[in-house]
């Protein structure tokens, strides 16, 4: 009695998932094909329950807490590349700004975080520059007065001649 109402359940279901794809079926084309595999699947369907097949397939387990970790390990490596060549992208925009505006600088470290909200900002930028203070006033304008900056002097001997 539980095999018929199993067929009959299944026989439902599966007249329609037939109106379904009928529905779906993008046009006279693929006609036999569909009706193939809608023949094909409702004979396995019928089939099934007659002959105690398991559709089950294992699924690997994996522990919730296991893949919030492997989650939160990319979110983190995600952001760690994120800020990595922000940094160096920074940089590089920098140095051409003080150079653009006559000022020679040996280096230019920049510090860029991000905040609870998913901003990124720049929190300090070192440099080390032959006109420390056109370097800073250049950087305190494109930069804003939140970053903190620290511009020192290039040493005598490695400052250009002129």
């Amino acid at each position: 009695m539980q095999q018929l109402k199993t067929i009959i359940t299944a026989a439902c279901m599966l007249s329609i998932a037939v109106g379904i794809c009928n529905v779906l079926r993008p046009s006279k084309l693929f006609e036999r094909q569909v009706r193939f595999l809608i023949s094909l699947l409702f004979t396995l369907c019928l089939a099934a329950p007659l002959l105690r097949i398991d559709w089950h397939a294992p699924l690997p387990e994996l522990a919730a807490g296991e893949m919030e970790m492997q989650a939160d390990r990319l979110r983190q490596d995600a952001q760690q590349l994120i800020l990595e060549e922000t940094a160096v992208r920074t940089e590089s925009a920098l140095t051409k700004l003080l150079n653009e505006n006559g000022i020679a600088c040996q280096t230019v470290d920049v510090q860029v975080h991000i905040d609870d909200e998913q901003c990124i900002y720049i929190s300090e930028v070192s440099t080390a520059c032959s006109d420390p203070a056109q370097a800073a006033g250049l950087l305190r304008t494109n930069l804003g007065e939140e970053v903190t900056l620290h511009v020192t002097e290039l040493a005598s001997e490695t400052a250009p001649e002129g």
